[in-house]
């Protein structure tokens, strides 16, 4: 959408007294945990703790409305570049330097952490990993910062193939698993653009199911340019 179009859906918002950005100013800057637990790192204690902040008055209902829109691609394309194994588009396009993933002793730090778990599970090469989102909410902390909560989906499904099995995999050979899931993520915005800074999904599965599979097309893997990853 324009800007001039969001700035007509702005107005229109002001006017019904709809347009919200999250808990009211009364709670700005103050957060109801105490800073000890705060301090110490978890993605779901992150979430928590990114109420809006009095920064947030400084932003215009454009603006506000232009950085959401910003934001949901930023969760889009997260689900899109682990299906099609885009390693290198996670880390240029979605992840924040800072960025960790899960809680508790799994937790793994930055880019090069999130690409061990992926070769761990299998995602990296011999596990097909398909992850969907339905559905975001998305509330703004400050002018860079935000937090949000995906709808998500994903399927893990063997490959089989000529890779080696480590036993590691999230899927055992043969088999296909489907997680409905959200995800509880905050952003922060660096040189002018929106990153995923904090993500945990583990403590909010829904369930698992597994079953035999069937086999995945190999131009699931095909990016934009028509080819596949180096992974595959």
């Amino acid at each position: 959408m324009s800007r001039s179009g969001l700035a007509v859906l702005a107005a229109f918002a002001l006017q019904l007294g709809s347009l919200s950005t999250g808990p009211s100013s009364s709670a700005a800057a103050q957060s109801p945990f105490p800073q000890a637990y705060l301090d110490a790192e978890n993605g779901k204690k992150a979430y928590l703790a990114a109420v809006p902040q009095d920064s947030l008055k400084k932003m215009s209902a454009v603006d506000t409305l232009v950085a959401i829109e910003e934001i949901k691609l930023i969760a889009l394309r997260y689900a899109r570049c682990i299906t099609q194994k885009d390693w290198q588009c996670l880390k240029n396009d979605v992840f924040a330097a800072d960025f960790y993933y899960l809680d508790g002793p799994a937790r793994v730090h930055g880019w090069a952490g999130f690409m061990d778990d992926m070769k761990s599970s299998g995602c990296y090469d011999r596990v097909f990993c398909r992850v969907t989102v339905s559905g975001q909410e998305i509330e703004l902390a400050s002018p860079t910062l935000a937090r949000g909560i995906s709808t998500a989906d994903f399927t893990f499904a063997s490959m089989g193939g000529n890779f080696p099995v480590t036993g590691k995999e999230v899927v055992g050979p043969g088999e296909e698993s489907h997680t409905p899931t959200y995800y509880y993520r905050t952003y922060t915005k660096v040189d002018g653009k929106w990153r995923l800074k904090t993500n945990d999904h583990i403590s909010f599965d829904l369930r698992r199911t597994s079953e035999a599979h069937v086999k995945y097309r190999e131009s699931a893997f095909v990016g934009a340019d028509g080819s596949l990853p180096p992974t595959h």
